[in-house]
């Protein structure tokens, strides 16, 4: 796996988490992991379709297939 399909997988990670942070801190939210969890693969999955709109995955599919999305998508 090279850097860039690895960024498609942390950033949504590090964003997610850091807005989870802020709604902690500044609404008195409870942390959620399983909204964590499903905020990350649909966001993973939008940032990876964004810039090639050929991508045919389904968001079902990428969450099944993580990887082999991004590989698909990497070659396009």
């Amino acid at each position: 796996m090279d850097v860039e399909s690895c960024n498609v997988i942390w950033y949504p990670i590090i964003w997610v988490l850091w807005m989870e942070r802020n709604k902690c801190v500044f609404n008195e939210e409870q942390f959620n992991v399983s909204n964590i969890l499903e905020s990350v693969q649909v966001l993973g999955w939008k940032w990876l379709r964004y810039p090639k709109a050929s991508l045919v995955y389904s968001l079902s599919s990428c969450i099944l297939n993580p990887l082999q999305s991004i590989d698909h998508a990497r070659r396009l």
